[in-house]
């Protein structure tokens, strides 16, 4: 807290615990400082040009007195503080600030004045300091054209209203749907007031045109609009009962909107009939007799009267005039020639006084609708304005609300057993800890159109009126009915946090719109929505309606549901039975689901209690008659959908007399589909719609995969107007809004299918084709006119689209125009989805990073696009072009995008961060380390800037420098920064227990929130994942096995256990079982990641390639060389095919066949295997990278086991020198070759210089690792070998006791590394005649190795070799004091043991290895000793042949075996 706060707090303290003592003086001075303190308190600043000290310190100043300094130029920013010199570079920035007409662009000083000198907010001094005066502001005023023709200024009713973008002033502050519900929704209920026989084709209009559109403004403005029209909603009943007038006037008084049409006619006042129904009305409306000159007055006159008493009421009146022409000529509908003189004088004396009233004059009913229309919104515009800066996420939530709130008009409760069921749900409830994937979910289904929505939206109502199955308090309740806003899970997901942020006031920021981070998010929102045993209850109602993008599975499209959380969070998803795959997989997700099944209208009571709510809502009613027909015909009725929208049908109905008839004909279509065909046949006789316009336009939406809006479609089929189409399809379309999907509606999708696609090819039939092309064409052009958000969802369908159609130029086009780019490759599987667009075009990934370079360079380059753009652009090749492994491309690219925003914003700014953040990552692939480095050290340093000290915005800067820290090898550095990134996000997330892991019980006293909260925290779990490779690398294999296992019990809480993340954490689970030897559970945990990988990507994905690598290798280390050769050769196939001939993952398996090869002796083959491997990397990352060492380091190795030693010195120098240029001289690498060094020398018997490189590797491993690790045993080791060879046998005793003390506290003593030493120990004693002891060290190592790898193993072969050739030593040592009976015994078991040993190397390394020579050797000088002379010449033979073979005959053992021969 700085200090001026700190002023203010406790001055305010002062004043209030020593009020006796505060003089007004001190009182006055305390005021001033705190007016001073909060000087800029709500003003925003954007600092431009400052360098990184100046920066800082006007930032420190302006924020120590109130104000606040923003990072990025926005509307919100009141003032940009800048330079003279920056300002007249006229930057991008600054033209962009120069379009705010709000922002005032200032210099420095400014700030400094107010604070130093003024004191206070004098803004007179401005003109001082400005550097950019505007022009005055002037008012523009806009006209409006006429319509070209009376026709098309009516059907212009689909008018762009801009209120889907603006939101109300007066919104509603609560998010809980569950208090919501039940809040009164503002209706608007519309009276239409007129004549009958004259108006008829008005009304017609006013019904069928008028009304559909104006529902749909009122819906964007969450207004409820009905529509009252008495021309059958007076019965015959009514008609009987006499009670006609006091209907009308009831209407009338129950409406706040009155529309009057006046024409020729009176209407009727007078008969018998009319005065006995005016006689009852006065009962009812005592004003229609106080004065008597009422009576005998027209209903519509009456009707007008009533209308006129309530002033707020809004009115309208229009008047149709006689036609144009003058005709005199008119029916007797239209001149009302029955109607008496007194009729006549009262209709003009009714008009006279209605002039006053802004009585509209009218020839057609086209200008009639368009009057209506306009007057209307005018005065909803009026009543209910818009503010365009208001919360879109209110104005989302609201639209929900407004939907929910439709579905209550009109209800009958026939599955009350769902609403109890429902109840018994959301009431359950079990400890807050209890954490488990049993937790139930609630699936509603039925058949399309059963009321799913209405049932949830009626069912909500009810828990929110019965105040004891909720607490609002302690439960929110969140309904999303997909498709009102969006059906794109991410905008779902982030409406949902939205929610829980506001409604529970938490200041941490929601993710960006990269799906992983939200998915990430999800557990934490979840924990703040259920603290404190509050309730989180989710409704998806629709689920069926999420997009799923073409190459997506159903599965895959519902992986970001939760399925892992606490009994405190319900969740209550709706679908469509009739979308059977889809609610098999959501059931299969949720194995303890409960499946709520909805029924229809079962009975014909139930059929006639909807269609009486159903009607009541428009004041209708249907006689008995009609009621019966709906009994005799109930069957189709079942379904609601069929029910509502027979009935929706009939409202439209004018004619009082047909209504019989067009029941009838509604309820024998029988089923919903055909119902939809004939109201589509109905469309397409309509003369209103243009001829062909509703087949068009219901193609088009079919054939679109992503949905339409209403201008794309008029845009596409180049329509002025829809002539009131789209009011007419919205319901069939299950669209309150203005864009239609045919996902929303299966059963219209099958039967636009139906009639116009009625064969399966007939999508690419040349109409459909054109179609297509005409809809790739508009999005295209759209997406260079606008990229918003509305367009964005063109990007991945256009090149589906366009290879779709075979417009092969178009693709091409599309794929290398920049302004789209960004969007097409944001993720891998777009930026996979780029490249196999081009590979469908014929290219590979050369050629396309050549047409992007051409591109940007000779084309987009010199079209000058504003900086932001280029930035942008930049960054985004270069991720494409690290996707496709050219790094140094990359690095260059980002380069210069990080300098472009550097220049945009300056150093201090979170985008610049991320460059350097990626920069430092690219820096790794390329082996750059201590680039690297540097720039990890560097994005730490500015983040700690932006964002404080161990603040969470430092977290991705630690995670980073751990990273680094890691591939260095300083993994106690490494360790450091994991944990303070672990410390920093469980500060931010309000954990108060220690998150770090000393032992494997400390989580379990934690707090049971905490605990909870954390094993459903993915970023911790990231983290311990991290820290777990620490502990790996430093060979802590029980606290890495703690971490991983932490990671996993988190992800199993959070994911499915098919999951693509666990693969790599039981990759590296496999790492540590193989380094601790227990191979078994290697091969587990690796098919284990293998299962994972088919599952989510199939066999033939490169990830499957790559793992099969890992158990290869596991295979190869047991020395099963078959089974692993098989498996590398199977992911050689897969890898080739899906990443390219010479990707370095390649290179990477030709390096494990080289390994295999090299096992076997088959030295020259391995080497050519080495080659390829050298080549592939050379070409692909240059010739001094570190693979490029690795992999000669193999190589070396092979010429060092061929005896050139010479080529093999070359060789090894040669890495040492490229890996110290990368990694520095103390890196355990270095350390790695160095020893591979030291075996060379001392195979040429330098054992000084073999000494010198084991000593050395010694020290930087001791540095790099610890004392204490595996690989300090095993270079201790090697040393103690050559002190062995160099006769100084007590050092080497010294050094073999030393190794196998670490040996055994890294891996225990049974393990194949501790049986080495054991057997270096005993040749060592061997050497030192010490035979008993020598015996049993090499016996023990035997046991060891057989127990861990088998009898069979080549090892126990080898050292059964070393001990027949010790057990010589000792008989060649007693050859005179042993009776010849104990000699052959021995001399027995000794050629036991040769063949023993000779037999496990001739099956484990072939007939040809070198190791098989030096048997056949050992057993040569053994039987020209013990046996026979001529048995061993034949074993000389034959091991001169190996070496021959495994060698060649410069081979040094080639000659002394020769030499050997001689003397036979």
């Amino acid at each position: 807290m700085n200090n001026t706060n700190n002023i203010k707090k406790y001055g305010r303290n002062s004043k209030s615990t020593a009020a006796t003592t505060t003089t007004p003086q001190n009182e006055v001075e305390e005021q001033n400082l705190e007016v001073i303190s909060n000087l800029f308190s709500g003003i925003n600043f954007l600092l431009l040009g400052f360098n990184l000290k100046e920066n800082s310190k006007l930032k420190q100043l302006i924020k120590s007195y109130g104000g606040d300094v923003c990072l990025v130029l926005n509307k919100n920013i009141h003032y940009l503080i800048t330079t003279k010199e920056e300002f007249e570079k006229n930057s991008s920035k600054i033209q962009q600030a120069l379009k705010l007409e709000n922002l005032e662009i200032v210099d420095h000083d400014f700030v400094t004045t107010l604070c130093f000198k003024k004191r206070s907010l004098d803004l007179t001094i401005i003109d001082d300091h400005r550097l950019y005066k505007r022009s005055p502001k002037h008012s523009s005023s806009s006209t409006s054209s006429s319509a070209t023709s009376i026709q098309e200024s009516l059907f212009k009713l689909d008018l762009k209203s801009d209120s889907t973008t603006k939101t109300l002033k007066k919104k509603s502050q609560s998010l809980n749907a569950l208090e919501n519900i039940s809040k009164a929704k503002r209706t608007l209920k519309l009276f239409v007031s007129s004549t009958f026989l004259d108006m008829t084709k008005e009304r017609e209009y006013i019904s069928n045109y008028l009304i559909p559109q104006l529902k749909e403004y009122c819906n964007n403005r969450m207004i409820e609009l009905t529509h009252v029209d008495m021309r059958w909603g007076i019965t015959n009943e009514e008609m009987k009962r006499k009670n006609t007038i006091a209907t009308c006037l009831n209407e009338v008084q129950n409406s706040n909107y009155f529309i009057s049409l006046l024409g020729q006619r009176y209407g009727w006042s007078q008969g018998a009939e009319y005065d006995e129904s005016y006689q009852l009305a006065t009962t009812y409306f005592p004003w229609l007799s106080q004065d008597g000159t009422m009576k005998n007055r027209s209903i519509t006159e009456l009707e007008i009267i009533q209308a006129l008493k309530n002033s707020n009421r809004n009115c309208f009146f229009y008047h149709k005039q006689l036609p144009k022409d003058g005709s005199t000529k008119l029916s007797q509908e239209m001149t009302g020639e029955d109607q008496s003189p007194e009729s006549i004088d009262k209709l003009v004396s009714l008009k006279k006084s209605l002039l006053d009233k802004n009585l509209q004059n009218y020839f057609e009913i086209n200008e009639l609708i368009s009057l209506i229309y306009k007057d209307i919104i005018k005065r909803i515009e009026k009543e209910y304005p818009l503010e365009s800066d208001s919360d879109q996420s209110q104005y989302q939530i609201d639209k929900h609300l407004s939907y929910s709130q439709s579905m209550l008009k009109y209800y009958i409760s026939n599955n009350p057993i769902v609403h109890t069921r429902l109840n018994q749900y959301v009431v359950s409830s079990q400890l807050r800890s209890s954490v488990s994937s049993d937790n139930q979910v609630v699936i509603l289904t039925g058949p399309s159109g059963y009321g799913k929505s209405t049932l949830i939206s009626n069912w909500l109502l009810k828990v929110s009126q019965s105040k004891t199955t909720l607490d609002p308090k302690k439960s929110l309740v969140v309904l999303h009915h997909i498709g009102i806003t969006s059906t794109n899970r991410w905008d779902i997901l982030k409406q949902l946090y939205q929610i829980i942020k506001s409604h529970y006031q938490v200041n941490v920021p929601i993710s960006d719109d990269q799906p992983q981070s939200l998915l990430e998010e999800m557990n934490y929102w979840f924990d703040v929505a259920t603290r404190d045993g509050k309730k989180l209850v989710w409704i998806l109602d629709g689920i069926e309606h999420i997009e799923k993008s073409s190459n997506e599975s159903i599965s895959e499209s519902m992986l970001w549901l939760p399925t892992k959380f606490t009994s405190n969070i319900k969740l209550i998803y709706s679908i469509s039975s009739d979308q059977s795959d889809k609610l098999e997989v959501l059931q299969k997700l949720y194995p303890n689901h409960t499946t709520l099944n909805l029924k229809g209208f079962d009975t014909p009571e139930l059929v006639v209690e909807f269609s009486r709510e159903y009607l009541k809502f428009y004041s209708k009613e249907l006689d008995p008659v009609q009621l019966e027909i709906l009994k005799k015909v109930h069957k189709p009725c079942e379904s609601p959908l069929f029910l509502s929208t027979v009935l929706g049908q009939l409202v439209s109905i004018g004619n009082f007399e047909n209504l019989n008839e067009k029941l009838i004909q509604l309820l024998l279509t029988q089923m919903v589909l055909a119902l939809y065909i004939t109201i589509i046949n109905r469309w397409e006789q309509d003369e209103n719609y243009p001829k062909g316009m509703c087949s068009q336009i219901l193609s088009l939406i079919y054939l679109s995969e992503v949905g339409l809006y209403e201008n794309e479609i008029l845009d596409i089929l180049a329509l002025k107007s829809s002539y009131g189409f789209f009011s007419a399809i919205r319901m069939l379309f299950s669209s309150s809004s203005n864009f239609f999907s045919v996902h929303q509606s299966p059963w219209l999708k099958l039967a636009i299918k139906f009639k116009y696609f009625p064969q399966d090819q007939d999508d690419q039939n040349p109409t459909s084709i054109k179609l297509k092309s005409d809809m790739a064409s508009y999005f295209y052009s759209s997406l260079k006119k606008s990229n918003n958000a509305s367009t964005k969802r063109y990007i991945d369908y256009i090149p589906r689209l366009l290879v779709n159609i075979g417009d092969k130029s178009m693709l091409k086009e599309y794929l290398l125009d920049f302004s789209v780019l960004s969007h097409l490759i944001s993720t891998d599987s777009q930026r996979r989805s780029l490249v196999n667009y081009w590979k469908s075009l014929g290219y590979q990934n050369k050629e396309l990073i050549s047409f992007y370079q051409v591109n940007y360079s000779e084309s987009y380059k010199r079209s000058n696009p504003p900086m932001e753009e280029f930035s942008q652009v930049t960054l985004y090749l270069a991720k494409l072009f690290e996707y496709l492994s050219f790094y140094d491309l990359a690095f260059e690219f980002l380069d210069t995008s990080k300098d472009y925003h550097v220049q945009l914003y300056g150093e201090l700014h979170p985008k610049v961060l991320m460059d350097i953040e990626q920069l430092s990552y690219l820096s790794i692939k390329r082996s750059k380390f201590e680039t690297a480095e540097y720039l990890a050290e560097k994005s730490l340093s500015i983040a700690e800037t932006l964002y404080g000290k161990e603040q969470i915005g430092t977290c991705e800067s630690h995670k980073l420098n751990g990273f680094i820290q890691k591939k260095l090898t300083n993994y106690k550095s490494a360790k450091e920064f994991y944990e303070n990134a672990i410390l920093i996000l469980c500060r931010y997330l309000g954990y108060t227990s220690s998150p770090i892991i000393e032992s494997n019980n400390q989580l379990e006293n934690n707090n049971n929130n905490e605990k909870s909260s954390k094993l459903f925290n993915s970023k911790l779990a990231d983290l311990y994942y991290h820290l777990g490779d620490i502990y790996r690398k430093l060979s802590n294999h029980e606290l890495a096995l703690d971490y991983y296992n932490r990671t996993i019990e988190v992800y199993s809480n959070l994911r499915d256990h098919q999951h693509p993340s666990f693969a790599p954490l039981y990759r590296n689970l496999g790492l540590v079982e193989k380094k601790l030897g227990k191979y078994q559970d290697a091969v587990k945990y690796y098919q284990l990641a293998l299962n994972i990988i088919k599952t989510n990507v199939g066999e033939d994905h490169a990830e499957f390639g790559l793992c099969q690598c890992d158990l290869a290798d596991t295979y190869r280390k047991q020395d099963n060389y078959k089974e692993a050769e098989s498996l590398y050769q199977k992911s050689l196939i897969i890898l080739k095919s899906k990443l390219g001939e010479n990707d370095i993952e390649v290179a990477e398996v030709y390096n494990d066949l080289g390994l295999i090869r090299k096992k076997l002796s088959q030295y020259n083959e391995a080497i050519e295997f080495y080659k390829k491997a050298i080549v592939i990397a050379e070409d692909t990352l240059g010739g001094k990278h570190q693979k490029v060492s690795f992999y000669n380091h193999n190589l070396a190795d092979c010429y060092r086991k061929l005896g050139d030693y010479k080529k093999a010195e070359q060789l090894f120098l040669k890495c040492l020198l490229i890996t110290q240029e990368h990694l520095g001289s103390d890196h355990p690498e270095v350390a790695e070759i160095l020893n591979s060094l030291g075996l060379v020398y001392k195979k040429q018997s330098k054992y000084t210089f073999a000494e010198r490189e084991y000593k050395r590797s010694i020290q930087i491993v001791q540095r790099a690792l610890g004392p204490d690790h595996y690989k300090v045993a095993i270079y201790t080791n090697n040393l103690a070998d050559v002190y062995r060879k160099m006769t100084k046998y007590d050092q080497a005793k010294i050094l073999y006791q030393k190794a196998l003390v670490l040996i055994e506290k890294a891996f225990g003593n049974t393990h194949s590394e501790y049986a080495e030493v054991l057997y270096g120990q005993g040749l060592n004693n061997l050497c030192l005649q010490d035979f008993p002891n020598a015996i049993r060290l090499i016996q023990t190592a035997i046991d060891i190795v057989k127990k861990e790898l088998g009898d069979n193993h080549a090892k126990v072969g080898i050292y059964m070799n070393s001990l027949a050739e010790t057990l010589i030593a000792k008989l060649n040592s007693q050859a005179n004091s042993t009776n010849t009976h104990e000699i052959l015994d021995e001399l027995d078991q000794i050629r036991l043991m040769y063949d023993q040993s000779y037999d496990i190397l001739l099956k484990d390394l072939g007939p040809h290895h070198p190791e098989i020579a030096d048997i056949l050797t050992n057993r040569a000088e053994f039987e020209f000793k013990w046996g026979s002379h001529q048995l061993s010449k034949e074993y000389f033979e034959k091991a001169l042949e190996i070496i021959k073979i495994a060698f060649d005959e410069e081979h040094i053992k080639y000659k002394t075996i020769s030499d050997r021969i001689r003397y036979f």
